[in-house]
């Protein structure tokens, strides 16, 4: 797994869309710039999701991983 240093984690297993990405922006409106979020989601379509969300707010998704069924992203606000 990776070593990057989380700020805050937001686990959006078994949410359907589009709640994985309305939690995200949620979380992230009340982050700092520079944190790190860890957002785990169980949702495929989350996957194309929250890579545009980030791109439109200019938030940078600095590693995503696919374990088992679960899709793990950290991004940097």
């Amino acid at each position: 797994m990776s070593d990057i240093k989380v700020t805050q984690e937001l686990d959006c297993s078994g949410m359907n869309c589009p709640l994985p990405v309305l939690k995200t922006q949620q979380l992230a409106k009340k982050s700092k710039e520079g944190d790190i979020l860890k957002v785990t989601s169980t949702d495929p379509g989350s996957k194309t999701d929250i890579q545009a969300w980030a791109r439109r707010n200019k938030h940078e998704v600095i590693e995503f991983l696919n374990q088992d069924d679960k899709f793990i992203y950290f991004i940097k606000i």
